[in-house]
């Protein structure tokens, strides 16, 4: 029993471990890897096994601006915590072109001052970090002199706010009771047609 016991915690154990690992790997990659892309851009069509994007603004690698594209295996993150939606802005990253696309919801295109959705609890606080102390920018810049590019393409858009959580709850609370008032307005009309129609 003891052995059992022994041997299930130090599975927890190396898995916990295996996964710390990884996500510091995400977060070095992206800073590190001359592949990685990091951009913001709007998204133009999503399902959960592909999602095609307009990049509006890179932060880091080598991203076309104003181009649709498309990419494999989108992974928001957190995935439990919002919907992707159509026409809205995110923060995209990605190590290299055969990993996954994560998609991170952010409350401004500024990078100095932006927060990421779940960041309290992903590797997503790292690069939150980076991004607010300009880490990116200068992985960026090294990375362009590293490999002799010229200067980057010009934002096509200014920093915005993009999300606002607070904002966010009340336009559910609208969704709702407008959602209400119109099942409510055509319960109601039936019921007037059907009274209407016993009366006559």
């Amino acid at each position: 029993m003891k052995r059992c016991i022994l041997w299930i915690s130090t599975l927890a154990l190396l898995l916990g471990f295996s996964m710390t690992v990884s996500a510091g790997d995400i977060h070095d990659s992206l800073i590190t890897s001359d592949s990685a892309q990091v951009f913001f851009g709007q998204v133009v069509t999503y399902t959960p096994s592909t999602v095609t994007v307009i990049p509006l603004k890179a932060v880091k690698g080598d991203v076309l601006l104003g181009e649709s594209c498309t990419y494999d295996k989108p992974a928001p993150i957190p995935s439990d915590e919002f919907r992707v939606r159509k026409n809205r802005i995110y923060l995209f990253a990605r190590t290299d072109k055969n990993q996954s696309m994560y998609i991170l919801q952010a409350t401004t295109s500024d990078t100095r001052t932006l927060q990421l959705t779940g960041a309290e609890t992903f590797w997503a606080k790292a690069v939150q970090e980076d991004l607010n102390n300009g880490e990116y920018e200068k992985a960026e810049a090294a990375r362009r002199e590293r490999l002799g590019l010229g200067d980057p393409e010009p934002p096509l858009i200014e920093d915005q706010r993009l999300f606002d959580a607070k904002q966010e709850f009340i336009d559910m609370i609208i969704v709702g009771f407008v959602s209400l008032a119109v099942i409510g307005g055509a319960a109601g009309i039936v019921l007037y047609r059907k009274k209407h129609i016993r009366s006559e």
